[in-house]
């Protein structure tokens, strides 16, 4: 059955941003034109899952606190669906998808001001003086460095390496 026939529209969308199964169902659903529809997760952590089974891709903020880490994550992904692995690019594969897994709990804990905050830390645009309108505010004191040492060190390396 089409994925479109056994759910509501709002369902759809309301559940969709964290199910990789619903974005599963719509990559490969044969009653969908995929040539004229493509399937985008919300979050980097489902980039090799979602990618593997038919989707495009991701939009989400950790790309661009890490951008070489998740496209180089992206390749594979693609290189596995299209051409294969060696074991040693299956080992990269999984340990990025590690670290951009991990990396995302910090991006699902502080949302849109912990990725402001990033992208000032780490890559060196914007500033630490909050969010604007209609989201104020900013990390709570010592997050930071909290955070950085329990979800994105990994991701921090592993960039630096690339």
């Amino acid at each position: 059955m089409s994925f479109d026939l056994c759910c509501e529209a709002d369902e759809f969308v309301s559940r969709s941003h964290g199910n990789v199964s619903h974005h599963i169902q719509v990559a490969l659903d044969p009653a969908i034109h995929h040539d004229k529809f493509r399937v985008f997760s919300g979050l980097s952590s489902q980039l090799g899952p979602v990618v593997l089974f038919g989707a495009a891709g991701v939009i989400d903020g950790l790309p661009a606190i890490f951008p070489k880490t998740v496209v180089r994550l992206m390749q594979l992904a693609e290189k596995a669906n299209t051409k294969g692995l060696k074991d040693e690019e299956r080992t990269e594969l999984q340990r990025l998808q590690y670290a951009v897994s991990l990396a995302e709990e910090f991006v699902m804990r502080y949302g849109i001001i912990g990725i402001k905050e990033a992208v000032y830390r780490v890559v060196g645009f914007g500033n630490l003086e909050g969010g604007r309108l209609p989201i104020p505010g900013e990390l709570p004191e010592g997050a930071w460095d909290k955070v950085k040492m329990l979800f994105l060190q990994a991701i921090e390396l592993t960039e630096a390496s690339l």
